[in-house]
C-alpha cells in the first residue's frame, strides 16, 4: 500500500513478490528488522504499526495452542504418573468399570487405553470421569513404554481381544514383575480361559469371564428359587448355545444339580456346538439332553420345543447374541405359553425391555449390569 519504513526506504517501490516476502516474514520468520513506519499514506503505515504488534502475537498463540493440545491429551502427565490404575478398553466393559471405579474413589488416577480409538467413550473417559486416554494397542511395546507401567497401581485389561489381553499381561509382568497378582486381564474364550488355568501365567494374573459371572448369577439368585418353588422337576430350555448358553450350563450342573432333568438346547448350531461342548465337559448324567437346531426366532422351532417338554412348563432361557432377537422372542413365548418362567439376555442396559418384562410377565437382565454388581472391591486401588 505505499508504507515505507526507516531500514528498508526502497520497499514501497520494490517489486510485489519483494512485499510479499517481508510480509510472511513478519509472520511466519518471527520478524524482520525493517525498522519503523516512515513515510506513504497514513493508512498504510497504521495497519503496519498493528502488523508488528499482531505478528508476535498470532505466532505466539500458535505455540501456545500447540503445547496445550499436547498437554491436554495427558503426554506431560504421563511423565510423571505414579500409582494409578490403567485400563485397557473403551468398550461398554472397560466403561462399567471405570464408572465403577470412579464412584468408589473420586481421586484415583486414570489412564484409558484404546486401539480403536472409539471417539465417544474416550471423551466420556476423559471429560466425564476425568482419565488421560491414549490411542493405541496396549499389547504394543512402544505404547506400554509410555504408561509407566513399572509406577502403575494396577492394570485391567478389558479389550474384547483376548490374546490382546495376555500378550499385554506377560509383558507388563517383564517390565514390572512387582505387579504379578495386580493385573486383571477378560478373556472371553471359555477353552482358552480353562487351557490357561494350569499355567504360570493364570497364577500370577487374575482372569475372569463376563459369560460365566452372569449365567452364575441368573442361576444362583433367580433359577434356583424357581426350582425350589415348583413341582414336579423342572425343564430347562437354553436358547442360543454360545458362550453364555455353555456358561449358563455349566452354572446349573454346579449349582442347580438335581433341580432339573431335562435341557432342551436351541441354536442353528446346537448340534455342533453340543458336540464340543460334551468333548471337553462330558455328559452330566442327572438330566437328560435334547438338542434341536434352528432358529429361536422362528415360531415353528418352538412347537418342536414344547413338544419335546410334553405338559410341563419349562424355565426359557434366551441368551443369543441378538439382543433384539432375545427380547421379542421373549415377549412371544411368554404370551404363547402362559406359565413358564421365560428369561432374556441383553448386554447392557435396556430401558424398554426392563418395561416389556415388568408388563408381559418375563424377566430380563443385563450382563453389564451383573458385571458392575459383581465386580471385587479389591479391583479398586
Amino acid at each position: 500500500m505505499g508504507a515505507e519504513v526507516s531500514d528498508r526506504p526502497s520497499v514501497a517501490t520494490s517489486p510485489a513478490i519483494t512485499k510479499v516476502y517481508y510480509t510472511l516474514g513478519l509472520f511466519v520468520l518471527g520478524g524482520m528488522d525493517l525498522g519503523v513506519p516512515s513515510g506513504g499514506p497514513l493508512l498504510a503505515r497504521v495497519l503496519l504499526w498493528m502488523s508488528y504488534f499482531a505478528a508476535p502475537a498470532i505466532t505466539a498463540s500458535a505455540l501456545v495452542e500447540a503445547v496445550v493440545r499436547i498437554a491436554g491429551q495427558g503426554h506431560w502427565w504421563l511423565l510423571r504418573l505414579r500409582g494409578h490404575v490403567i485400563v485397557a478398553g473403551a468398550g461398554r466393559l472397560g466403561m462399567t468399570y471405570l464408572e465403577w471405579l470412579r464412584a468408589r474413589n473420586a481421586s484415583c488416577r486414570l489412564v484409558v487405553v484404546d486401539a480403536r480409538g472409539d471417539a465417544s467413550h474416550l471423551d466420556v473417559a476423559r471429560e466425564a470421569l476425568g482419565a488421560l486416554t491414549v490411542s493405541g494397542d496396549i499389547s504394543n511395546d512402544a505404547v506400554l513404554a509410555n504408561l509407566r507401567v513399572e509406577h502403575a497401581e494396577r492394570v485391567l485389561l478389558l479389550t474384547d481381544n483376548d490374546f490382546a489381553n495376555l500378550d499385554a499381561a506377560a509383558k507388563i509382568l517383564e517390565v514390572a514383575p512387582a505387579l504379578a497378582g495386580r493385573i486383571v486381564a477378560h478373556v472371553s474364550d471359555l477353552q482358552l480361559l480353562r487351557a490357561l488355568s494350569e499355567t504360570q501365567l493364570a497364577e500370577q494374573i487374575e482372569t475372569f469371564n463376563t459369560h460365566e459371572i452372569a449365567a452364575t448369577h441368573l442361576v444362583k439368585t433367580s433359577l434356583v428359587r424357581h426350582f425350589e418353588e415348583t413341582e414336579p422337576t423342572d425343564s430347562v430350555v437354553i436358547a442360543g448355545f454360545g458362550r453364555f448358553g455353555q456358561s449358563l450350563l455349566l452354572a446349573l450342573e454346579g449349582h442347580a444339580r438335581g433341580r432339573f432333568d431335562l435341557v432342551v438346547v436351541v441354536d442353528v448350531e446346537a448340534t455342533r456346538r453340543v458336540r464340543e461342548f460334551e468333548d471337553e465337559h462330558g455328559h452330566d448324567p442327572e438330566h437328560e439332553r435334547q438338542v434341536l437346531d434352528g432358529d429361536v426366532a422362528d415360531p415353528a422351532v418352538w412347537d418342536r420345543v414344547f413338544e419335546a417338554i410334553g405338559q410341563r412348563r419349562p424355565v426359557v432361557v434366551l441368551g443369543t447374541g441378538d439382543d433384539r432377537a432375545n427380547v421379542r422372542t421373549a415377549l412371544a413365548v411368554a404370551a404363547r405359553h402362559k406359565g413358564c418362567k421365560v428369561v432374556a439376555r441383553t448386554i447392557e442396559h435396556v430401558a424398554v425391555a426392563t418395561r416389556l418384562a415388568s408388563e408381559r410377565h418375563f424377566e430380563s437382565f443385563a450382563v453389564l449390569d451383573l458385571i458392575g454388581q459383581s465386580i471385587p472391591e479389591g479391583w479398586s486401588p
